[in-house]
C-alpha cells in the first residue's frame, strides 16, 4: 500500500489510481482496527501503522485535489470524492484517527466550494 501511494503521480491523472489506493487503505484501517481490537497483543503496531498510511493517503489526496479538477469532466474527480467521504467515516469511526479525518474533510469541502462557485 506504501509503494502504491508513492507511485501516485501529482497530476490528475493520479485521480484514478488515487481513487483504487483510497478503496485499499479503507479496507487496510477497517482490518488494522478490528486486529487492534480482537488482538491488540498480536498486532501492537496497528494503529500506528493505520495512522502512517492514512496520512500518506491524505498528502496524496490534497496534492491532486489541489489541482485545478474543474477540468476533470469525465466522473474521476467524482468518484474520488466519493471514495474520499468514504475513507474520512472510516478513519472517524473504525481507525479512530479523528484529527486525520477532519484535515481530509476540511479539505474536501475546500474542494467541493471551489467546484460550486
Amino acid at each position: 500500500l506504501e509503494d502504491a501511494i508513492t507511485e501516485i503521480p501529482m497530476s490528475l491523472a493520479g485521480a484514478p489510481m488515487l481513487s483504487e489506493t483510497i478503496t485499499s487503505g479503507t479496507c487496510f484501517l477497517r482490518y488494522a482496527a478490528k486486529c487492534s481490537t480482537l488482538l491488540p497483543r498480536m498486532f501492537p503496531e496497528a494503529a500506528e501503522s493505520s495512522r502512517m498510511i492514512a496520512s500518506k493517503v491524505v498528502a496524496k489526496a490534497r496534492g491532486i485535489l489541489s489541482l485545478s479538477i474543474c477540468t476533470y469532466g469525465d466522473g474521476t474527480v467524482c468518484n474520488l470524492l466519493m471514495t474520499a467521504v468514504r475513507f474520512v467515516h472510516v478513519c472517524e469511526t473504525s481507525a479512530k484517527l479523528p484529527a486525520i479525518a477532519l484535515h481530509f474533510e476540511q479539505r474536501l469541502v475546500e474542494c467541493l466550494e471551489g467546484l460550486a462557485g
